[in-house]
């Protein structure tokens, strides 16, 4: 189960990336040397850019507590932030701080951050609906066959019919053997179907109840190809072509609350909160934000599961 706390820590991290753009790694939660102990702690979110020859590191340490948040809390945070030797540390809280709180902060450069409940028609102006319709795709394998590449040598080709004949069940399914120079990480056939969803639903009649398709495989880039990551070796192959049953799910989720996402100066996003549902017996959280960042706003959803 989630502890207390995470919820606003992920919330943050979500914020902060958007609002800092796409070459800034963040991490939460993340450990860093205190030199004073000479072993690592923990702090909610780490922000970690360069700028020039220099490397920055900022820290989000956040609070989800009933009460407002005194001269004790910034006092404890600016010890730490000297000790993990980071360029700032940013205080959030979701009940605000007390006017001492502020002005101890503002005495050691630490900078302030409140997520408060707003006015419901402070929205209005970008979000006007009182609830929303959630779309899932749903999908069952049929048969997935694995088309070589042309360049294979025999050996190759015998360790390929070797792999395919241990997949097998939820093997096939959750096991992660695919590498496309693209991506991140391994990629399972859950993934890739995942990450082609649009695609797969996009002919989809919503009066169908099934349907089955044939859909194939690719690297992201045109220019790319497959490997299918085995014990031993990478092996080389064209695509992967799958047969589908597929058939989608409607869900209705309404909103639970707005609330804004502000500095000491000004509002830095607004966020909407909907009822939590319930997709293939895992609960998710469903959140939309809206970033305002040199006077342009940017609207982003995220459907995540709930711990």
């Amino acid at each position: 189960m989630t502890r207390k706390g995470r919820e606003l820590e992920e919330l943050v991290a979500i914020l902060e990336k958007g609002l800092s753009g796409t070459d800034v790694k963040i991490t939460s939660p993340d450990f860093i040397e205190d030199i004073v102990i000479e072993d690592k702690r923990e702090v909610d979110v780490s922000l970690r850019f360069n700028m020039g020859s220099h490397d920055f590191l900022l820290v989000f340490e956040c609070r989800d507590r009933k009460n407002t948040e005194d001269v004790t809390w910034i006092e404890q945070l600016a010890t730490k932030r000297d000790d993990i030797c980071v360029n700032k540390l940013i205080a959030v809280s979701s009940n605000g701080f007390s006017n001492n709180a502020r002005k101890k902060a503002h005495a050691k450069n630490i900078e302030l951050r409140t997520l408060k409940e707003i006015d419901p028609k402070e929205i209005f102006g970008w979000f006007q609906v009182t609830e929303i319709d959630v779309i899932n795709l749903r999908w069952s394998l049929i048969r997935a066959f694995i088309v070589k590449h042309e360049s294979l040598d025999t050996t190759q080709i015998d360790e390929l019919k070797k792999f395919i004949k241990s997949l097998s069940g939820d093997f096939l399914y959750n096991n992660k053997f695919i590498l496309d120079p693209k991506a991140e990480d391994v990629l399972s056939i859950s993934d890739c179907v995942s990450y082609n969803s649009d695609n797969i639903n996009r002919d989809f009649n919503p009066t169908e109840e099934k349907k089955i398709i044939q859909f194939k495989l690719r690297p992201q880039s045109e220019e790319d190809c497959f490997y299918i990551s085995t014990t031993d070796t990478l092996i080389r192959i064209e695509c992967i072509e799958l047969e589908l049953e597929i058939w989608q799910e409607f869900y209705v989720s309404k909103i639970v609350s707005p609330s804004s996402y502000d500095n000491e100066k000004k509002q830095l996003a607004q966020i909407v909160k909907f009822e939590d549902i319930e997709i293939g017996g895992v609960k998710k959280s469903l959140k939309t934000h809206l970033m305002i960042k040199d006077d342009k706003e940017t609207l982003e959803f995220f459907l995540k599961d709930k711990g």
